[in-house]
């Protein structure tokens, strides 16, 4: 909910920061310091009325003070209030004209009294409120750049050999030449053709798969070695990737009846009725001045200052501190849909667990040379390929004679070198290499966290590698259980790490869609889903979610569809800002309560003819200082 501003037009895809409304701050000085000086001039009048020459002076200097802050000051509100649906500008500006009109037939007539200092108070409240409220709506810009193979061009099978082509030709049934190092351009099932696989944009597996004829792979994924022939089984313009970008696209949140969306819906409609109402009562029991001043006060006492700042401020204040915990809101009503939350669901690799493997043991048999842990890291120094990546620090290199690397596609990598005059063959490889080649090998399962070396056809050693988890992750989930939070992981990784399956229940394994489905029925079962994670992976389970925080994400398009960016990695601020939410609820219905009670009382008076409209403006005033400083307050975290 903006600030006086509910008409404003959604911005452009620009930053936020060049959304914020640029407010003149000279202009709202101004208008404070014409409006004190009207507001004394206008009392001293109305208590001791002057008369001839004087009196024409005196009105016309007010009358006109007022008459150019209305035309300078009031363009905003006069367009915002030109729109087919219920706005706080529309009160004002019958606020605004209301006390001009009454004020210049008072100057005129010389009955009643005068009220330009309203029309000014009016038009400083107004723009102080577009100064101190922050009115931008998250935009998405560029996602075609943000997400790999999105603009790619496929390598196509045809019966004159191989074209490339744009992927908007690509269509179900084609196949495909893919290369090492290319990112595959649709969906589809590979034909022919071993290779080590990345499928971290779909998955959030850190360590690539080998995959064989048969497997399904989708596009964005990227073929680290071998070459595949894939047969489509999506057209270019109808891949995962291109409904993952169109769910990117499609997740401006609307304001989902707020709190002060929902008064505004019947408080305008409702004062107006009251002001008609009692300028057509006063008409029939009085004299046409009370009508026209009564009606004129019930206005001015109800005057949405406090709906329309005080609202706006106290989550502004909100987002403040929520951004000095380092997350960086998306969505105005954020903070609203976070006070709800009942479950935690949290992505595991690069949320709970960093997004690269470290090496955990490696064992080297007796009978092999000393040196092969050198022989390793220079291998590893002289490859790109994925499965000895890990092995980079494990020992000082050492120099290699006629060093040549050749992958084995799926399988792993050989190395032929020379040690001084003996020459030497060592391959890197997985289980599935040893299954093949060593039938006394038999693994438990095709274990992609764990890689085996072979010396001249002997079995040397082996290395397993372990993914390591957040510092202080485990912490926070037991003070979310503790809390609670119902808390689980959902993550298309195979393994979750012993450390959070001892605490909480946990998916593998899980697709982008099924990540998002298992959101969608916890949803429609009631609950009130928080998910927290950080790859393009996760984005759409993000846009089913009640809210959702990305967490430190390269991927810009996750942080574009969540609702909110943790720009670091402290698990604590996630836990300071669920407790900040509940507060500022609280906050917001006192607020609510204390500006509802106010417009009670006072337009009751006003209506009754209990209120003079100067004391209705004071009142006003003293509501909307009050207001003000109650969402100044920060609020704290509730324990």
């Amino acid at each position: 909910m903006s600030c006086c501003n509910c008409a404003a037009p959604t911005p452009p895809p620009v930053s936020p920061e060049k959304t914020e409304p640029a407010v003149s701050w000279f202009r709202i000085g101004a208008l404070i310091m014409l409006g004190g000086l009207s507001m004394y001039l206008s009392l001293a009048i109305n208590l001791t009325p002057s008369a001839g020459s004087s009196r024409t002076i005196i009105h016309g200097i007010l009358a006109v003070a007022s008459g150019l802050a209305l035309i300078l000051a009031s363009p905003p509100i006069f367009r915002n209030s030109l729109v087919p649906r219920i706005t706080l500008e529309q009160l004002f500006l019958i606020g605004l004209c209301g006390s001009y009109a009454a004020s210049l037939y008072s100057s005129i007539t010389g009955i009643g009294h005068i009220y330009y200092e309203v029309v000014i108070i009016l038009l400083a409240i107004y723009h102080l409120g577009q100064a101190v409220t922050r009115i931008q709506i998250a935009r998405f810009s560029h996602l075609e750049n943000q997400i790999p193979g999105l603009r790619s061009t496929a390598r196509i099978f045809s019966e004159t050999g191989l074209t490339e082509e744009p992927i908007s030709n690509v269509t179900p049934g084609q196949a495909l030449e893919i290369r090492a190092g290319e990112i595959i351009p649709a969906d589809g099932i590979i034909e022919s053709g071993d290779a080590f696989i990345e499928q971290l944009a779909h998955t959030g597996e850190p360590f690539p798969s080998p995959l064989h004829p048969g497997s399904k792979v989708l596009a964005g994924s990227r073929v680290l070695d071998g070459t595949i022939r894939l047969r489509t089984t999506s057209s270019g313009t109808d891949r995962e990737l291109d409904r993952l970008l169109e769910s990117c696209k499609n997740t401006s949140q609307s304001p989902a009846d707020s709190l002060a969306g929902k008064i505004l819906r019947f408080f305008i409609p409702s004062v107006v009725f009251i002001a008609l109402l009692t300028v057509l009562v006063w008409s029939f029991i009085g004299s046409p001045a009370q009508a026209l001043f009564n009606g004129l006060a019930v206005t001015i006492v109800a005057c949405p200052c406090g709906i329309g700042l005080a609202i706006p401020l106290a989550i502004r204040n909100s987002h403040v501190r929520l951004r000095l915990l380092g997350i960086i809101p998306h969505s105005h009503d954020f903070l609203e849909r976070l006070a709800t939350i009942d479950t935690i669901a949290f992505d595991k690799t690069g949320t709970l667990s960093s997004s690269s493997l470290t090496l955990e043991n490696i064992s080297i048999t007796p009978s092999a040379p000393t040196e092969i842990r050198s022989w390793l890291a220079t291998i590893q120094r002289h490859s790109t390929h994925p499965i000895a990546r890990p092995l980079w620090k494990i020992a000082e290199p050492a120099t290699l004679q006629n060093l040549h690397i050749t992958p084995i596609p799926a399988r792993g990598i050989s190395a032929t070198f020379s040690a001084g005059e003996t020459s030497h063959t060592l391959i890197i490889c997985n289980s599935l290499y040893l299954a093949e080649h060593h039938p006394e090998f038999l693994p438990e399962e095709n274990n992609t966290r764990s890689i085996h070396f072979v010396l001249h056809g002997e079995i040397t050693g082996h290395a397993t590698f372990r993914e390591t988890s957040r510092e202080g992750a485990a912490q926070a989930i037991d003070q979310l259980l503790a809390s609670g939070y119902r808390v689980e992981i959902l993550t298309g990784d195979s393994t979750v790490p012993k450390i959070f399956t001892s605490r909480i229940p946990s998916s593998t394994g899980l697709t982008t869609e099924q990540k998002a489905s298992i959101v969608r029925e916890k949803q429609n079962a009631g609950q009130k889903i928080l998910l927290i994670g950080d790859g393009l992976n996760d984005t759409e389970a993000m846009r089913s979610a009640h809210a959702s925080i990305a967490l430190g994400s390269e991927a810009q398009a996750a942080s574009s569809v969540a609702s909110a960016t943790l720009s670091h990695h402290d698990f604590s601020a996630i836990i300071t800002a669920l407790q900040l939410s509940r507060s500022n609820k609280a906050k917001l219905t006192r607020l609510l309560s204390f500006t509802l009670i106010y417009n009670f009382i006072g337009i009751a008076l006003a209506a009754s003819g209990l209120l003079h409209p100067v004391i209705a403006a004071i009142l006003m005033l003293a509501s909307s200082i009050t207001v003000l400083s109650l969402a100044n307050k920060s609020p704290e975290p509730s324990q």
